[in-house]
């Protein structure tokens, strides 16, 4: 009896690792509702036909936090993402006027590299906010909301961000999983962006096999893809 109190603890662990293991049968690839991708969601990798864009200072280097779905059927995406040392706005706007006392950074108190962390909110894409490529402050964790809004293919949304983007719902399972295909047109230049997130910080590796599966058949490779489950630098500030 005690040896049978043992292993239970055992089992029941190996039952929910197996639990999350991705399951083939649950996997939608088409006729995509947008209520259900809505909710908390964690960066665990991406891939780029230009790995620049997803580099330490990249601009398409962002770490989504949750994802709404509108009334009118579109998705908003809330990110993450470290402010460089920029003078002026990435979209080549005039430097921007200083803050106001009350609306500078709020200091969270977290030290990094001799430099301090702070935080701050901005809006893009149709949500009427502040330009999220304005960075004032070297180490500005910044929260940014951007609107994909809805086009008349399932799955597929716009995204007013460096450039013209169009944004596809690959693949999901809901529950544990999506991966985003993203194209992005910039300077008359194409880009090719995947990304794959996670309801939990971390994925087993069978998806993350698929994500590897996913990126070959668009022509990217293990070279192109890069894991982020473990290098949100603003994770302390998730809600």
């Amino acid at each position: 009896m005690a040896l049978l109190l043992l292993l239970l603890p055992l089992g029941l662990g190996l039952s929910l690792a197996s639990a999350q293991e991705l399951n083939l049968q649950s996997v939608v690839r088409g006729n995509y509702d947008p209520a259900k991708v809505s909710g908390v969601w964690y960066s665990i990798s991406m891939a780029s036909s230009d790995m620049k864009r997803i580099g330490e200072d990249g601009d398409l280097r962002v770490f989504i936090q949750k994802i709404e779905s509108t009334a009118g059927g579109s998705l908003r995406f809330f990110f993450h993402f470290m402010c460089v040392p920029v003078a002026v706005s990435l979209a080549g706007a005039p430097p921007p006027t200083p803050l106001p006392p009350h609306d500078q950074p709020r200091s969270c108190g977290v030290h990094c590299g001799g430099g301090e962390r702070r935080w701050r909110r901005g809006g893009a894409g149709g949500a009427g906010g502040a330009d999220p490529g304005v960075c004032r402050l070297q180490g500005d964790c910044v929260e940014v909301a951007m609107v994909c809004e809805k086009t008349d293919k399932n799955g597929e949304c716009t995204l007013a961000y460096m450039g013209d983007n169009r944004v596809l719902l690959s693949e999901t399972d809901y529950d544990l999983y999506a991966a985003f295909h993203l194209h992005s047109v910039r300077n008359g230049t194409r880009t090719h962006v995947l990304a794959l997130y996670g309801r939990v910080p971390e994925l087993p590796h069978s998806f993350l096999h698929r994500f590897e599966r996913l990126c070959r058949k668009h022509g990217l490779g293990p070279q192109n893809i890069v894991s982020l489950s473990t290098r949100d630098p603003c994770v302390m500030f998730r809600r």
